[in-house]
């Protein structure tokens, strides 16, 4: 199916026909991420239709919005959250025409919707683990790459950049698997075991300060820990007692 967009800046409104041509984005993905994506989409869809049965995404002005998410970090450059625990999507206003944003907001979005629990109703499995800054960044990953896959240009906000970064400094120490079973499947503990194995790190000690610098898009230190993770003796890995028991969340 061939995509109707051009660029990840290009603009959509609160139609159900541009919602649909968003999440058939994601339906033509033949990206790394694609086995994934296809695994959770008919359960994410029927849960997105259910919520959405004739209107595309709500698009709120930015007062609007930065009042009803004022409780987040920096909402002033937030263009949308995923409240899966309360199954809604909110994108805000980017630019001078009413009721319009860029679709790479909303292609964000669906990506969050996508991850683990695909049937909606609670928070994102993986920020158990991950926490706000590597999962927003684990999520742009994948939607470069969707992005990428289908020659759709990229986005010139540099937004999502320095997470981006983080992450897929990440993937490149700890292999692609580990991430995708984390985001989609839920399946964290393949990600810890994987930080235990290669970096003798997964204790929620251990990533506090690695979260720290993703949460407040400290690029540089966060990639200079993850080289001293990788060039260190094998030898700092505790398991955390406190940690939640992985299980796959579907």
């Amino acid at each position: 199916m061939a995509n109707q967009f051009v660029a990840a800046d290009d603009r959509i409104d609160d139609s159900k026909k541009d919602a649909d041509e968003v999440w058939d984005v994601l339906k033509s993905d033949t990206s790394r991420w694609s086995p994934y994506i296809t695994a959770n989409f008919d359960t994410a869809r029927k849960a997105f239709l259910k919520q959405y049965p004739n209107s595309g995404f709500t698009v709120d002005g930015p007062k609007k919005f930065n009042a009803a998410f004022k409780t987040l970090n920096h909402v002033e450059d937030v263009y949308g959250i995923t409240e899966k625990e309360n199954n809604a999507i909110t994108l805000k206003e980017d630019g001078n025409r009413s009721g319009e944003t860029r679709m790479v907001f909303a292609l964000h979005e669906l990506v969050h919707w996508l991850a683990a629990p695909a049937d909606q109703g609670h928070r994102t499995t993986a920020l158990l683990l991950l926490h706000e800054g590597l999962n927003e960044g684990l999520t742009h990953v994948v939607v470069e790459d969707v992005l990428d896959k289908q020659q759709i240009k990229q986005t010139t906000l540099t937004v999502y950049d320095k997470r981006t970064a983080i992450v897929r400094a990440m993937i490149k120490s700890l292999g692609f698997e580990p991430f995708a079973l984390t985001l989609f499947n839920g399946q964290y503990c393949v990600l810890q075991d994987a930080m235990r194995t290669v970096w003798n790190v997964g204790s929620q000690v251990d990533l506090q300060t690695l979260w720290a610098f993703a949460n407040s898009d400290q690029l540089d230190p966060a990639l200079q820990l993850i080289n001293d993770w990788d060039k260190a003796p094998k030898s700092r890995g505790k398991s955390d007692p406190h940690a939640t028991s992985c299980r796959r969340a579907h």
